[in-house]
């Protein structure tokens, strides 16, 4: 792999390396950058290239980290999904707390993001095709409709292996999202496509009871008795 290390805006000369050599990384530096904040992410979303930005200081961390958690597009940035992760971990009290500061400065973002991941376990029984499981999910629960996409880069961490221990404690009720586990408005693709990961163990048990392999009911009575059987039981499951 190339990488290339530049400010933002990328020079044409170096963006035309990509185009010839697909495996081109470009490293960002975010203090040297003259497009920062937002700007800086819809214009990394815009190019659709593979890269990532290096911050030297929490400020700058901070101020990044707002834009992403508040952005209603989606874009790929592999430190600022490790930072959510470990923010969404600490908020949670899953993790040691070790950024105070930014999960204080953060938390309305941080727990918006927690509301909509707490209601995936749920999305991933409305998955299975079973329509007593469908009909359960939509009337025992309440709907939300809503089709605002702030925040809509919860859907980009869904492919960390290190942040499905998120799912060790539930901290808000599940709420049936409508919109989000119907419709493709994540940039042309469902939830489903971000979802079915090979590191997402419910997924994987979906796919179990899919294929004929886990009976229905125990599920069912994992998920409603204990949270933290239902995550054993998920681990029994998938190994």
């Amino acid at each position: 792999m190339s990488i290339i290390k530049t400010p933002a805006p990328i020079d044409i000369t170096d963006l035309k390396k990509y185009f010839v050599d697909k495996e081109t990384f470009f490293e960002i530096d975010y203090a040297a950058s003259t497009i920062r904040e937002e700007k800086l992410l819809v214009y990394i979303s815009n190019l659709d290239l593979p890269c990532d930005i290096v911050v030297d200081n929490d400020d700058d961390a901070l101020e990044l980290a707002r834009c992403y958690l508040e952005s209603n597009f989606l874009v790929s940035l592999p430190s600022l999904e490790q930072l959510t992760i470990s923010l969404l971990l600490q908020r949670k009290g899953i993790q040691e707390v070790v950024n105070p500061e930014m999960l204080e400065a953060l938390g309305p973002q941080l727990d918006s993001w927690i509301q909509k991941l707490d209601s995936l376990p749920l999305f991933n029984m409305y998955c299975i095709d079973d329509e007593e499981l469908k009909e359960w999910t939509i009337s025992e629960h309440e709907e939300n409709d809503t089709a605002d996409l702030t925040g809509v880069n919860f859907v980009s961490i869904l492919k960390y292996a290190d942040f499905y221990q998120f799912y060790e404690k539930i901290d808000s009720v599940p709420m049936y999202y409508s919109k989000y586990f119907n419709d493709y408005m994540f940039k042309g693709n469902n939830l489903f496509s971000y979802w079915a990961h090979e590191h997402n163990p419910m997924f994987l048990l979906t796919s179990s009871i899919a294929g004929g392999h886990v009976d229905t009911q125990t599920y069912n009575k994992c998920v409603e008795t204990d949270t933290i059987l239902y995550n054993k039981y998920v681990e029994e499951e998938t190994n």
